[in-house]
């Protein structure tokens, strides 16, 4: 059940304060924080399911290698549970090159409720009418904070709020579908054991 609005959301619904940065972190931090009561209950992917799409398919075999020889075991490895989300790169900085090491940067919130910047160094390669191939060679993960995260880029803030959006409307959907399942299969079990009920009755008569 909702607990209704925290008063913060109605400061920002009075005062159209949404833009300052102070308050948007701390209602990321409330969303944050409602959402994460609901991670034992649904699916979340591993760090690996998350990053594998920003890699080229052929390369991505190399996040096994990484993940056993360059990143630290103590906290975070790629089969850490939680919401990732891709932040930045500095790509920009070699388009006009035909090949070199680039950062790609990510954002994680845990399933134990923690924050963590995921920083990949890529082999970036530009190969004509192909595109870019980036070819991952190493990574940290670090536990961090919000407000550092938020740091990152002006819009940083936005894309994790509307993260945390997506992420709920893809529990709903797949709750409601599951409902959907579930319902059809009792309606059917209702329907055969009523049949077979009756089936039972007539022979009792017998």
């Amino acid at each position: 059940m909702s607990a209704g609005l925290d008063p913060l959301f109605r400061k920002v619904a009075e005062e159209g304060s949404f833009e300052n940065p102070e308050i948007c972190r701390r209602l990321l931090e409330i969303r944050a924080n409602l959402v994460a009561k609901q991670f034992d209950f649904f699916h979340l992917p591993t760090l690996r399911e998350a990053v594998k799409e920003h890699f080229d398919e052929y390369y991505r075999g190399e996040l096994n290698r990484i993940d056993s020889a360059s990143v630290p075991a103590e906290k975070f490895s790629f089969q850490t549970r939680g919401l990732f989300g891709f932040a930045s790169s500095n790509i920009e900085e070699v388009r006009s090159r035909r090949m070199d090491f680039i950062e790609s940067h990510f954002w994680g919130f845990t399933r134990n409720k923690e924050w963590v910047e995921i920083c990949f160094v890529e082999y970036a390669s530009f190969f004509g009418d192909f595109g870019l191939r980036k070819i991952p060679q190493s990574a940290s993960l670090t536990e961090t904070t919000l407000k550092q995260i938020c740091a990152w880029t002006p819009k940083m803030t936005t894309e994790i709020w509307q993260a945390f959006t997506e992420l709920t409307i893809s529990w709903y959907e797949r709750a409601k579908e599951r409902e959907e399942r579930a319902l059809s299969v009792y309606i059917q079990r209702e329907l055969e054991d009523a049949v077979v009920s009756f089936s039972s009755r007539k022979e009792n008569r017998h």
